[in-house]
């Protein structure tokens, strides 16, 4: 069995390469349905990464991000200002809509982006372990309105750089650039805009 050491390691590693292929796909096919399943991923492997580097442990290797990252937050009290509130839940079920039947929808308004930032953090960790196919497992859709836009969630970035900051070095934060910078290209405004993700 593996040391947790070597767990969160992995886990971290993986988090990251998620993270790239968000920002990959955000600037070359940012329609690509694979979005919210890449980002409930990158937030649940940057959790366990997170707690199993603190703690040695994570709470056992479940779904249940909300439980985890409340934990972290008592330890990590920049994390508890970017978790989502009961309310963010509550009301971003009015915008994703879970497949209830024609003519049972109403919706009223988009909320102003800040917002909207929150309740799309709470659509992916809410549906973490349904988004890969994108239906429940009684086979509704997870969301009969897709939101998509060019532009990174910055309250998703922030969260990440909360958790990334507990199982990262900056010898593997180089590394990672050195390769966005392969991918992307070796520009000012690429290094600047990988800079500010993973650094």
């Amino acid at each position: 069995m593996e040391s947790m050491d070597v767990v969160a390691g992995n886990f971290g590693r993986l988090a990251d390469d998620f993270m790239l292929d968000i920002i990959l796909l955000k600037k070359r096919d940012f329609n690509n349905g694979s979005l919210p399943f890449l980002h409930a991923h990158v937030i649940e492997l940057a959790t366990k990464a997170a707690l199993l580097n603190l703690e040695g442990k994570t709470l056992r290797l479940n779904h249940r991000i909300m439980d985890m990252l409340i934990h972290l937050a008592i330890t990590l009290i920049e994390l508890g200002p970017l978790i989502p509130s009961d309310e963010a839940f509550e009301k971003y079920r009015n915008l994703w809509l879970l497949d209830r039947g024609i003519d049972s929808y109403d919706i009223s308004h988009i909320p102003s982006p800040d917002v909207l930032e929150e309740w799309e953090l709470c659509y992916f960790i809410e549906n973490i372990v349904d988004l890969k196919y994108g239906y429940t497992k009684d086979l509704r859709l997870v969301s009969m309105l897709s939101i998509v836009t060019p532009k990174l969630n910055q309250r998703f970035k922030r969260m990440f750089n909360v958790l990334r900051k507990q199982y990262s070095n900056s010898d593997a934060t180089t590394q990672l650039l050195n390769r966005g910078l392969q991918v992307f290209g070796d520009t000012d405004s690429n290094r600047s805009v990988l800079t500010d993700i993973f650094a």
